[in-house]
């Protein structure tokens, strides 16, 4: 990639896109928006490996203090448009964590293709793992990534989205010429997960969450994958079944980050199976 691109890394709301009745989800979101821990990590990641400028949008944490006083979705639909008419990324990501977000996310894809047909629609999260050739059906979705999306994403973008050079990739899937859906499962996941970057906390503007606890709270995720197969659970869809934790002192040097730079005071461990290795944890 020779020039630098706009990058517009989207995560849609965890809501229902009609106006219903509140869902179950819905309503634990109510209280204070999630932070977006997955785009966290990607913007990051982005910043570290290339010089293309990342922009990040939470569109519930965007429109949550709106939202929640007049319980309207077209708040949404408005600062999708707002923000992608401003910004005209070259790239946009969807990062969709269930399937209640399906509609969001072909949203998102039709508006960017309205307003440039020569954008690049990347969808990922656990939507994109779970369903991807659902996904595909959508002419407006160009590729997607699915588990976990770093190495998958920065691929895409370094091989200038060609697909003759992406059918091998693993951890992503698209459209063939001959409108064949490709999807490659992913299985190669990142070992040392000491070499990611800290979360993007400024990417996200930390403080917009941190704001609505009473104590200065953040979530935060410091292993990957987990080896059991619970009948309840997709994670191993996401992030594989090898468990890949995060050093003791890595994390704990960004804790220190934290507390120092935004005096957060609590933390909520976020890890599928946090306790699996009982020396690491103590």
């Amino acid at each position: 990639m020779d020039h630098s691109l706009d990058i517009l890394l989207i995560k849609v709301p965890e809501i229902d896109f009609e106006e219903k009745k509140i869902s179950y989800t819905e309503s634990l979101s109510l209280d204070v928006p999630p932070i977006p821990l997955g785009i966290a990590s990607l913007s990051a990641y982005l910043k570290k490996m290339t010089a293309h400028r990342v922009h990040l949008l939470d569109l519930f944490a965007e429109g949550f203090e709106v939202y929640k006083e007049k319980q309207e979705r077209k708040i949404f639909l408005d600062l999708i448009e707002d923000h992608i008419s401003a910004i005209r990324p070259d790239v946009i990501g969807i990062s969709a964590l269930m399937i209640i977000n399906h509609k969001w996310v072909h949203h998102v894809a039709m508006f960017a293709k309205q307003l440039n047909p020569n954008s690049k629609v990347i969808v990922g999260g656990g939507y994109a793992s779970i369903l991807p050739d659902r996904i595909l059906e959508d002419s407006n979705v160009d590729f997607i990534v699915t588990g976990e999306g770093e190495e998958a994403l920065l691929k895409i973008i370094d091989a200038n989205f060609a697909r003759g050079k992406l059918a091998a990739v693993d951890g992503i899937g698209f459209r063939a010429d001959s409108g064949e859906k490709i999807v490659n499962r992913k299985t190669d996941f990142i070992k040392d997960i000491d070499s990611l970057p800290f979360y993007d906390w400024e990417g996200i503007k930390l403080e917009n969450y941190i704001k609505h606890h009473k104590n200065r709270f953040v979530s935060y995720i410091t292993s990957r994958g987990c080896p059991f197969g619970c009948s309840f659970c997709t994670s191993h869809l996401l992030w594989g079944k090898n468990f890949r934790p995060m050093s003791a002192k890595r994390v704990l040097d960004e804790i220190d980050y934290l507390v120092r730079k935004y005096k957060v005071e609590r933390i909520e461990f976020r890890d599928d199976n946090l306790t699996l290795n009982k020396e690491r944890i103590l």
